[in-house]
């Protein structure tokens, strides 16, 4: 019987704190239904601190724990973030969250520059060895063609040393002779048949005359020779990186010699060194410098 009048006197004595701070309507019915006391009185402590309708209104059926930590975030709103230094601490945060951001973002930007970049010299260099394969095969088809050219000289020269004349010739003559012993009608029909085999000898083989041309194609035999001689020395050796093939190719390009080429080339020197010794070499060569 004490303990509830005890118990009465102290929800008497929450309700004329509540009512002394004009409480709403609405928390003081929930302060009258709250039935233990402690609970009551820490509702009565978050009604001291200002706490808003709707945040008390929320606390309604709680333990006692949960009203401590709502009263301490409420609080930390109200006071805390008032504060100039925390407002200022929460601001470099969110200025150190935005630079790791762009940094990231400036970060991937790069490494993507750097895979396209890596893709293009990896294509440039497929494109430079696919030139040199051809260079290589039109080389060697210069050669092929050279070798059948020589034979056919050489064909040429021995039919002359040996008194035969070159086929087409020889036949031209037999048609002639067997022209005059036979008749008119004979001799028309043999005309034209050897004249058939006239023009499909001379379609099947073909001899150059070495005399007309025999500058012209030692010039073309010393610039073949030249150009094996090239690539023997530059273009198959391992000593030389890519670039500096590239230069010299450049070099032969231009018209110079392996023999002049030799005289700046080397596998020890960058190419703007063997470029400057290039020009000192041709400067030498005409005179300029003495």
């Amino acid at each position: 019987m004490a303990e509830e009048m005890k118990n009465s006197q102290i929800r008497e004595f929450h309700m004329k704190v509540a009512r002394s701070v004009r409480a709403d309507p609405g928390i003081a019915d929930l302060l009258q239904q709250t039935k233990d006391d402690f609970t009551r009185m820490w509702l009565i402590v978050c009604l001291l601190d200002g706490m808003d309708k709707e945040s008390m209104l929320e606390l309604a059926g709680v333990n006692i724990s949960e009203i401590q930590t709502a009263r301490n975030e409420y609080l930390k709103k109200k006071y805390v973030q008032q504060d100039a230094l925390y407002q200022t601490v929460g601001s470099l945060k969110k200025q150190v969250a935005e630079e790791l951001k762009e940094s990231r973002e400036i970060r991937a930007s790069i490494e993507q520059g750097l895979d396209e970049a890596l893709k293009q010299q990896v294509k440039t260099q497929e494109e430079l060895v696919a030139s040199k394969d051809e260079m290589i095969a039109m080389l060697k088809k210069q050669n092929v063609e050279l070798e059948r050219r020589l034979y056919q000289m050489n064909q040429g020269k021995s039919h002359q040393s040996s008194g035969i004349l070159p086929m087409p010739e020889r036949i031209e003559k037999n048609v002639m002779k067997e022209s005059g012993d036979e008749s008119e009608t004979s001799k028309n029909q043999g005309t034209a048949v050897s004249k058939d085999t006239i023009q499909e000898e001379t379609e099947v083989q073909t001899i150059p005359q070495p005399k007309k041309s025999l500058k012209r194609f030692l010039a073309y035999t010393r610039e073949n020779k030249d150009t094996k001689r090239f690539i023997q020395e530059f273009i198959k050796t391992d000593k030389m990186n890519d670039e500096q093939k590239e230069y010299l190719l450049q070099c032969l390009e231009e018209g110079l010699s392996v023999k002049e080429m030799e005289m700046f080339a080397s596998a020890d020197l960058p190419v703007e060194i063997m470029r400057r010794l290039r020009k000192y070499y041709e400067q030498q060569k005409d005179g300029s410098i003495k």
